[in-house]
């Protein structure tokens, strides 16, 4: 799978998270997003900057195959308010590999994560993150997401 290398800005992010592991992520990871979509959180977020929504994978312990923490939320500025449930996520400027995810999803976001998975990247294990473009609808078949992982 092709990437382009990229300098991501550090961002500010207000969203919900949990702590799963490479074993248990595959119920873990779609129950959060349930509960972001479901209960509407997102338009709960005071002074996002846009509708674009970030999943990010950080706090690892070791590897993909350790345990992580895996937050949704959206970017908002460093001064805004955090109220209850949400947290604040900062994430600093890094150097990244982005690879542009398109297909039926979620089976393409799958297979993205398996082609990194194997790719030989020399890897932070810092934060990574999903990037879904503003007019991504995750109940379509084909929402418009990059996939940044952090590289040293």
């Amino acid at each position: 799978m092709e990437y382009k290398i990229q300098t991501y800005s550090a961002i500010n992010l207000v969203g919900i998270s949990l702590h799963t592991s490479y074993k248990n992520s595959i119920e873990d990871i779609p129950k959060l997003w349930e509960e972001f979509n479901k209960a509407d959180l997102s338009s709960s977020i005071l002074d996002k900057k846009s509708n674009e929504v970030y999943a990010v994978y950080y706090d690892y312990e070791s590897d993909f195959k350790g345990s992580y923490h895996f937050f949704i939320g959206h970017e908002v500025d460093k001064t805004s308010i955090v109220v209850a449930p949400f947290k604040k996520l900062e994430i600093p400027e890094q150097k990244y590999a982005v690879f542009s995810v398109k297909g039926d999803f979620p089976n393409c976001l799958i297979d993205a994560w398996e082609s990194i998975w194997e790719a030989d990247i020399d890897r932070k294990y810092t934060f990574d993150f999903e990037k879904y473009a503003e007019n991504s609808n995750l109940d379509d078949s084909n929402p418009e997401l990059d996939v940044y992982i952090s590289i040293k």
